[in-house]
C-alpha cells in the first residue's frame, strides 16, 4: 500500500533546523542526520530563513519543497535510498550538501513568494510539482488528486488559490 500524504506545513526562521532528524534518541539538534531505515516522506513544504533547512537520513523522500533564505545548507545528510526531486532553491547559504538532489528536476530561481510565504502570481512553483514518485520501478508515493489545484501541485506549503 501507498503511504497517506502528509499535510504541509511552513517552517520559518528557526534557530536550529527546520525538520531535522537524530539518532539514538537525542532531542537536541546536532545536524547530524540519523541511519533510519524506515521511509520519510517529506512533501509540500516551505522552508524559509532557516538556520539550517532539513538534516535528513538514508531513505527520505523529499519532493514538492521550497528551500529559502536557509544561512548555511537547505538541504543536508540524505543518504542511503534518499532522494531529493521537484524542489526549489533560492538564496541559500549553499542549497544542499551530501544529499542526492536530481538538478534536472529541481528549480534555483526567485520562488516569488507573497508575504505570508504563499506562491505569488507568475511563482515558477506554480504546478511545477511531482503528482507521484517510482523507486526501482515501484510506485512509492501517489499523491491524491483532490490535495492539489491545477494539473499538478504547487511547489511549498500552500496552493496557489
Amino acid at each position: 500500500a501507498l503511504p497517506a500524504y502528509a499535510c504541509s506545513a511552513l517552517r520559518h526562521a528557526t534557530a536550529m533546523a527546520g525538520l531535522g532528524c537524530m539518532e539514538d534518541g537525542n532531542t537536541k539538534e546536532n545536524f547530524k542526520g540519523a541511519p533510519l531505515q524506515e521511509p520519510v516522506f517529506v512533501i509540500g513544504n516551505t522552508f524559509v530563513g532557516n538556520h539550517t533547512g532539513l538534516t535528513g537520513a538514508d531513505s527520505m523522500v523529499v519532493l514538492n519543497n521550497i528551500f529559502a533564505e536557509t544561512r548555511t545548507v537547505a538541504l543536508k545528510r540524505m543518504r542511503g535510498d534518499s532522494i531529493a526531486s521537484h524542489n526549489l532553491f533560492w538564496r541559500n547559504g549553499k542549497d544542499h550538501e551530501d544529499a542526492p538532489v536530481e538538478r534536472e528536476k529541481s528549480f534555483f530561481v526567485d520562488p516569488l513568494l507573497d508575504p505570508a510565504f504563499k506562491p505569488g502570481a507568475g511563482s515558477p512553483g506554480i504546478d511545477a510539482g511531482a503528482v507521484f514518485w517510482d523507486r526501482k520501478g515501484t510506485r512509492i508515493l501517489e499523491l491524491p488528486r483532490e490535495s492539489y489545484l491545477g494539473p499538478a501541485p504547487d511547489l511549498g506549503a500552500f496552493e496557489r488559490q
